[in-house]
């Protein structure tokens, strides 16, 4: 029995679907300009693994990984347990196909002048060319711009690191017990927040992480009082919030508001830290062409500090910008939760960042350090640990969920990968901050699931103002883990505006603009610098004074400002959102809707981020495979760059199996991939 040549299987993965229309013309103009190019023209074989290869790699940018890693799939099968693929082996009589022998495929693919070798990337050499791929030392195939993003915001990673503040410990001490002790002035050893505070105000580039309600906001405005204390009587330091949405932005923006009315510092001092937040967009400064933005390294930003809030949802080129864009001794400060679902581009810097945090304690410095200054961390003096361990503090110690929250033990069952623990969490009818709600598999939802949402959202419709209506909108929401299907975003919006309507509460076939009606929620879906609207940014269609219809969005200053509706970006109706689409948000109660069990986008992070957008109350929907099934489905994005940062070689990582049959969890389809 023939194997099924590669050319033949990038026909047939084109026909059905499991390449995009985008993977399989890169793929095939890469092989073009290959054959073009070389003086000896390629078997037809080579050709077709170089343009299967070529293909492969684009879909992996479009899941959110940086590479492919020939390693992890080498000799193993094709698109296991594909039913399409099956059929079509059955009906042509072909054996299941599989990726190449690991030495075989490199071989073929170091052949080609359009795969350059990592070891000579940016050389001046004459054996160096430039490929539209690059594979490195470590199997890793890349197109050559994301290889080059990884290894430009590792080497502005390294350069942060060096940065380094020599203070005398007695003064730190003293500002340690002042924010961080406890009722009785008594600062506890193994005190988290204090710690984090001693590593930012030492080092040039600190990362704190830690689940929700660890109360990461509150130690950072702690620390940015006491880095405006250490700086006193020099000038005042220039200080940025920021974060990538303005939903995230205005979040932050008013958790530093409340905190900052809290620490024990002067009014002169909470006077000196920023009132604003912004988006990184909006700070970088996107040009009007839409092509760049105008802060970088030859016009860097005018800042003394940085803060960037919900980094976890930071792609690896924004990321790069942004630290182009910070002049010399400038600290950076980075705030997130590393389990939360990574960003919808290519990468995932936060977990990159924190992945060997566990692995290795505090140097002896740094341990030292802490010790003087009065603080005894339960992390030991590690001899040579990299430089990132002192520069990456995780909050352990929960404030916002009490020890009977029900949200709090099911999001922690949920991100330890404990699925019967979390199954008896659900079924447990005394908490009354959680709700299980089972679904029929494979069947539309019953009419009567939905009352709770219609009479969430009866309070926003029924508002006086739009200011009111939209923190009322905020009060609750729907988060999908897909958009398509009888449990999708389309289908669940479309059922919650039919049952308004039917309850009198919106109009039906709309008013004035077409589709647009009193009180629509309406989330932008690409971005528009001429409007300053942004992807995901949520907003209400409202009546004017005069009657007349206009969007109206809250932006990340906090007011309310309004666009007309043909002016309006690309948008789409939002009762209910993606889970990916929820990140950097908070609503009083939400219900996370879970897909049938096959769904791979139903992963544990994806169930943990939907869970923890809940302050007070959690309905779920769905049964008891797909619990059990994205408890057990970890996230695994193939990329270099926590090696280089931790600075640890290959046979150190732990890399789940990626199966390759996972549908693109992009917002779009990257045409700009070079």
């Amino acid at each position: 029995m023939s194997t099924v040549s590669h050319i033949s299987l990038v026909n047939f993965a084109a026909d059905s679907g499991l390449l995009r229309p985008l993977d399989v013309a890169l793929g095939r103009m890469v092989a073009e300009i290959e054959m073009k190019a070389t003086h000896t023209p390629p078997t037809s074989e080579q050709t077709g693994l170089l343009i299967f290869t070529t293909a492969l790699v684009s879909q992996a940018l479009a899941q959110g990984h940086l590479c492919l890693n020939l390693s992890e799939l080498a000799g193993k099968p094709v698109w296991p347990g594909n039913q399409r693929l099956q059929q079509w082996l059955q009906e042509t009589q072909k054996p299941w196909p599989s990726y190449p022998p690991l030495n075989e495929w490199k071989q073929t693919l170091q052949a080609c002048g359009q795969v350059a070798d990592a070891e000579k990337f940016g050389s001046q050499s004459e054996d160096w060319s430039t490929g539209l791929l690059c594979l490195d030392q470590t199997d890793r195939l890349y197109l050559s711009r994301f290889y080059e993003a990884e290894l430009t915001l590792a080497d502005h990673f390294q350069r942060l690191q060096a940065s380094y503040f020599d203070l005398p410990a007695p003064q730190l001490a003293d500002y340690l017990k002042r924010y961080f002790a406890d009722t009785d002035n008594n600062l506890e050893g193994d005190n988290r927040q204090a710690l984090a505070a001693l590593s930012a105000s030492v080092h040039g580039f600190c990362t704190i992480v830690g689940g929700p309600g660890t109360g990461k906001t509150t130690t950072v405005t702690k620390i940015l009082a006491m880095l405006i204390e250490l700086n006193s009587g020099s000038k005042p330091l220039r200080i940025a919030l920021s974060a990538p949405t303005g939903k995230a932005a205005a979040r932050l923006m008013e958790s530093i508001a409340k905190a900052r009315s809290r620490i024990p510092a002067s009014e002169e001092i909470k006077n000196l830290i920023p009132a604003n937040a912004s988006t990184l967009h909006r700070l970088l400064k996107v040009r009007p062409d839409g092509k760049g933005f105008r802060h970088h390294r030859e016009n860097p930003l005018a800042l003394d500090v940085l803060l960037i809030d919900e980094v976890s949802m930071v792609d690896v080129l924004l990321m790069r910008s942004v630290l182009e864009a910070l002049p010399p001794n400038c600290r950076l400060i980075l705030l997130g939760d590393s389990d939360q679902l990574a960003s919808v581009e290519a990468g995932n810097v936060l977990d990159d960042v924190c992945r060997y945090r566990d692995s290795f304690g505090l140097s002896k410095k740094f341990h030292d350090l802490a010790s003087q200054t009065g603080l005894s961390p339960n992390l030991s003096a590690d001899p040579a640990p990299p430089e990132l361990t002192d520069r990456v503090i995780r909050l352990t110690q929960s404030y916002r969920f009490t020890a009977d929250s029900g949200i709090g033990h099911l999001a922690r069952s949920v991100n330890e990968g404990h699925g019967s623990e979390a199954w008896g969490i659900l079924q447990d009818q005394t908490r009354s901050d959680i709700h299980w709600q089972l679904l029929p598999q494979g069947e539309p939802i019953p009419t009567s699931v939905l009352k709770p949402a219609l009479e969430a959202y009866e309070k926003y419709l029924k508002a006086d103002s739009v200011t009111q209506a939209l923190v009322y909108f905020d009060h609750y929401r729907i988060l999908c883990a897909i958009k398509e299907g009888y449990y999708g975003v389309e289908t669940l919006n479309q059922l919650v505006e039919q049952h308004l309507q039917r309850r009198g509460l919106i109009p039906r076939g709309g008013s004035g603009t077409v589709g647009h009606y009193r009180g629509r929620p309406v989330m932008i879906t690409h971005n528009d610098y001429r409007t300053q609207l942004f992807n995901g940014d949520i907003g209400l269609v409202w009546p004017e004074a005069n009657g007349s219809l206009k969007a109206w969005f809250t932006d990340d200053r906090g007011e309310v400002r309004s666009i007309p509706l043909y002016r309006l970006p690309r948008h789409e109706t939002v009762y209910a959102m993606t889970i990916h689409k929820s990140q950097g948000s908070e609503f009083n109660h939400c219900t996370v809707v879970m897909p049938d069990p096959e769904q791979t986008l139903l992963t544990r992070e994806l169930l943990y981020t939907g869970i923890t957008r809940a302050k007070e109350q959690v309905s779920l929907w769905g049964n008891k495979v797909s619990l059990m099934a994205a408890v057990q489905r970890k996230t695994h994005r193939m990329s270099g760059l926590a090696e280089r940062l931790w600075r640890v070689k290959q046979d150190k990582v732990e890399t789940p199996s990626q199966s390759q049959n996972d549908s693109s969890t992009s917002s779009g389809e990257q045409l700009d991939l070079w």
